[in-house]
């Protein structure tokens, strides 16, 4: 999914407002977004030709594993769609 300036994403503990888009891939979109504490914080989504893929958990997976790296910054939130 596409998301929106202004759209809002709720968390585990805060809610999330896209500011902008600021990259996309082959694999995912990043954006800008500000955390309702007002600390500026990154959201990287699948872009919709992989969350309608019929192998979409396989990839969520993947995706997800692909964010825990020591050259990536600390994921503070995730918000995963039920399978």
């Amino acid at each position: 999914m596409v998301f929106a300036a202004g759209w809002l994403i709720d968390g585990t503990n805060y809610q999330y407002k896209i500011v902008k888009a600021i990259g996309k891939g082959g694999f995912g979109i990043t954006y800008l977004a500000k955390r309702n504490d007002g600390l500026d914080v990154v959201v990287k989504t699948l872009n919709d030709t992989m969350q309608n893929h019929r192998d979409f958990n396989d990839l969520q997976a993947k995706f997800m594993k692909g964010c825990k790296h020591r050259h990536i910054v600390k994921i503070l939130d995730a918000i995963v769609r039920p399978c």
